[in-house]
Protein backbone atom coordinates (compact mmCIF):
# COMPACT_ATOMS: atom_id res chain seq x y z
CA UNK A 1 0.00 0.00 0.00
CA UNK A 2 0.96 2.92 -0.93
CA UNK A 3 0.59 6.93 0.98
CA UNK A 4 1.33 10.40 0.14
CA UNK A 5 2.68 13.39 1.77
CA UNK A 6 2.45 16.89 0.48
CA UNK A 7 1.30 19.75 2.19
CA UNK A 8 1.67 23.53 2.45
CA UNK A 9 4.90 26.03 2.92
CA UNK A 10 4.09 26.89 6.63
CA UNK A 11 3.15 24.48 9.06
CA UNK A 12 3.31 24.43 12.70
CA UNK A 13 6.11 22.32 14.50
CA UNK A 14 3.51 21.27 17.15
CA UNK A 15 2.41 19.01 14.71
CA UNK A 16 5.45 16.80 14.50
CA UNK A 17 4.65 14.33 17.14
CA UNK A 18 1.07 13.92 15.73
CA UNK A 19 2.35 13.46 12.16
CA UNK A 20 4.88 10.90 13.42
CA UNK A 21 1.81 8.54 15.13
CA UNK A 22 0.47 8.78 12.29
CA UNK A 23 2.98 7.47 9.93
CA UNK A 24 3.59 4.58 12.61
CA UNK A 25 0.00 3.98 12.43
CA UNK A 26 -0.22 3.68 8.76
CA UNK A 27 2.87 1.33 8.99
CA UNK A 28 1.63 -0.89 11.67
CA UNK A 29 -2.56 -0.49 11.61
CA UNK A 30 -2.81 -0.22 7.85
CA UNK A 31 0.22 -1.95 6.25
CA UNK A 32 1.27 0.88 4.04
CA UNK A 33 4.82 0.31 2.94
CA UNK A 34 5.84 2.93 0.91
CA UNK A 35 5.62 6.77 0.83
CA UNK A 36 6.00 10.11 -1.19
CA UNK A 37 6.65 13.05 -0.26
CA UNK A 38 7.07 16.62 -1.39
CA UNK A 39 9.39 18.94 -1.79
CA UNK A 40 8.10 22.10 -1.70
CA UNK A 41 8.18 23.43 1.64
CA UNK A 42 7.99 23.26 5.52
CA UNK A 43 5.10 20.55 5.83
CA UNK A 44 7.22 18.46 3.11
CA UNK A 45 10.15 18.67 4.91
CA UNK A 46 8.81 17.88 8.36
CA UNK A 47 7.41 14.85 6.45
CA UNK A 48 10.87 14.12 5.30
CA UNK A 49 12.25 14.50 8.75
CA UNK A 50 9.80 12.26 10.29
CA UNK A 51 9.63 9.43 7.72
CA UNK A 52 13.70 9.26 8.07
CA UNK A 53 13.41 8.81 12.05
CA UNK A 54 10.52 6.33 11.81
CA UNK A 55 11.48 4.14 8.57
CA UNK A 56 14.68 2.79 9.53
CA UNK A 57 12.75 0.71 12.02
CA UNK A 58 10.85 -1.29 9.56
CA UNK A 59 12.91 -2.54 6.86
CA UNK A 60 10.14 -3.07 4.61
CA UNK A 61 9.00 0.48 4.39
CA UNK A 62 10.67 2.61 1.61
CA UNK A 63 9.52 6.51 0.92
CA UNK A 64 10.71 8.70 -2.09
CA UNK A 65 10.71 12.47 -2.25
CA UNK A 66 9.07 13.86 -5.65
CA UNK A 67 10.66 16.37 -7.09
CA UNK A 68 8.17 19.75 -8.05
CA UNK A 69 9.86 20.46 -11.47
Amino acid sequence: MTCTFFGSRAVSANITEKLRMTVIELIEGRGVNEFFVGNQGEYDQMVQRVLSEVCPRYPRVRYSVVLAY
